[in-house]
């Protein structure tokens, strides 16, 4: 028995981040069961995307327990009845949800033929995919085979007494306004309304209107690009968010334009985050350092107003329904800060 932890920030504690065990223990398990409070819709859906893709037919009985209670977002809910559409389909498992009481219970157990592993502490599904989370976590890591499999029992129980299929559950009549949550990813701030209307009142002496791309598998469709298999064989997919904007070369040589830089942006709905411009001639626009963060704002907003399900690509045809196509990137007073707007019909 040992214990794990994040490792994010100056807090580096044990050899191992937890995101590293509970992938490595993930990748190597044949049967798995999970429990957690709450769950991202891109988590999801990149779970879905691996155990779809990949050669093996690992099994998953999954069990999310706050949400169904306190709110599904109708990303976070769609995602978890394809999730378990698919599991069904293939006979690999199920998707539960608790309708009785709120668990916020985050335990997670993996077999295979070498033994058992399981985990539990403080981490919910979302933190071992998302990279931006600022959210530190500790788990108990069992190894011990006995001590393991009176945890994986508990958790079958705990499922079997709580959960209820998705799928046989009563559908939410309401859902909560889509958040993905950019106040809780690292490098991100939150501007005060004011600020950002005085901002967006000025005068900029640079403007430039940037079309929005739609390419199969670039910009704002990175996730479907061609990931890459560990030696496991497992495929790991392109993070949901990751996302960035192709900028044509008529941008590139215009006066003013931060090519090759790197700069703080301002949002019209009151963000912060730090951008670059890398690449040929600096042509790729995005968030610095995670690409997934300027994803989370994009794409968050589509889906926001219901123009974009999870897991489906941009096209035109969703930018017309959202009511732009284009965003309006702005310079201030100080070459370093700059505004961007992504503003729809609605």
């Amino acid at each position: 028995m040992n214990t794990v932890f994040s490792n994010i920030a100056n807090a580096k504690i044990t050899d191992k981040s937890l995101n590293k065990v509970w992938m490595d223990l993930f990748m190597s398990a044949d049967d798995m069961l999970m429990t957690t409070g709450y769950v991202s819709n891109d988590a999801v859906k990149e779970l879905h995307k691996i155990l779809e893709e990949s050669d093996r037919r690992q099994k998953l009985s999954l069990m999310v327990g706050m949400h169904y209670l306190e709110g599904f977002s109708r990303p976070q809910y769609s995602s978890l009845c394809e999730l378990n559409d698919f599991l069904q389909d293939e006979q690999r498992g199920m998707v539960y949800v608790s309708p009785w009481v709120k668990f916020h219970g985050k335990m997670y157990s993996f077999q295979n033929q070498q033994g058992i592993h399981t985990l539990i502490g403080s981490a919910n599904l979302t933190c071992f995919w998302d990279k931006t989370e600022r959210t530190y976590e500790t788990m108990v890591h069992l190894e011990d085979y006995q001590m393991s499999s009176k945890l994986r029992k508990d958790i079958a129980q705990t499922i079997k007494q709580l959960g209820v299929p998705i799928n046989e559950a009563d559908k939410p009549v309401e859902f909560k306004e889509h958040n993905v949550h950019l106040d809780q990813c690292l490098g991100v701030g939150k501007i005060s309304k004011e600020r950002v209307e005085k901002l967006f009142t000025q005068t900029s002496q640079y403007y430039f209107e940037l079309p929005v791309k739609t390419e199969p598998r670039s910009s704002l469709n990175r996730f479907f690009a061609e990931g890459r298999k560990n030696q496991r064989g497992f495929y790991l997919p392109r993070p949901w968010y990751e996302a960035e904007l192709i900028v044509s070369t008529r941008f590139l040589t215009a006066e003013g334009y931060p090519k090759e830089k790197t700069f703080t942006v301002i949002t019209d709905d009151g963000w912060q985050f730090e951008c670059n411009t890398t690449g040929q001639n600096g042509k790729n626009f995005s968030s610095k350092g995670d690409q997934t963060i300027f994803g989370k704002w994009v794409k968050g907003r589509l889906e926001a107003t219901g123009c974009l399900k999870t897991g489906e690509p941009v096209t035109e045809e969703i930018l017309r329904q959202y009511g732009n196509d284009h965003f309006e990137f702005r310079s201030t007073d100080d070459p370093d800060v700059w505004l961007l707007s992504f503003k729809g019909k609605n």
